[in-house]
């Protein structure tokens, strides 16, 4: 069985860690209507563009996961020592091609969840 090396994602893995993201739910029935209108070039970029925002994040972790020289996975963790600030983060714009009162819709939703169970409080998610 293969080691699994699990470190820090780079920027330079930006690129394969959206590809994981595209294949991992781009045939989705939900992502489909989200983003069925994306080409996978666009969601791929759209994925880099939030984990950018995810490296200058002090409170977020981003890690890798590494079997055999190839990507495999990836995670992002937020470690929030003080009080988790509760404020809008969703994306203004989803992207060209994307259902954005859709995408505000389900991600909203979930935001607005994570806000009222975690907001405010030291934790770990």
């Amino acid at each position: 069985m293969s080691q699994i090396d699990i470190t820090p994602a780079k920027t330079e893995d930006f690129i394969q860690l959206g590809r994981l993201n595209y294949h991992g739910f781009s045939a989705t029935p939900i992502n489909l209507l989200m983003f069925g209108n994306q080409n996978e070039e666009e969601q791929i970029a759209h994925t880099q563009q939030y984990l950018r925002k995810c490296l200058v994040d002090a409170s977020c972790k981003l890690t890798k996961a590494v079997v055999d020289g190839q990507i495999v996975g990836f995670a992002q963790w937020h470690y929030f020592v003080e009080p988790m600030p509760v404020e809008d983060d969703l994306p203004s714009n989803w992207g060209e091609g994307a259902t954005g009162p859709l995408c505000d819709a389900s991600f909203g939703s979930m935001e607005k969840a994570r806000k009222g169970t975690m907001g405010g409080r030291a934790l770990c998610w």
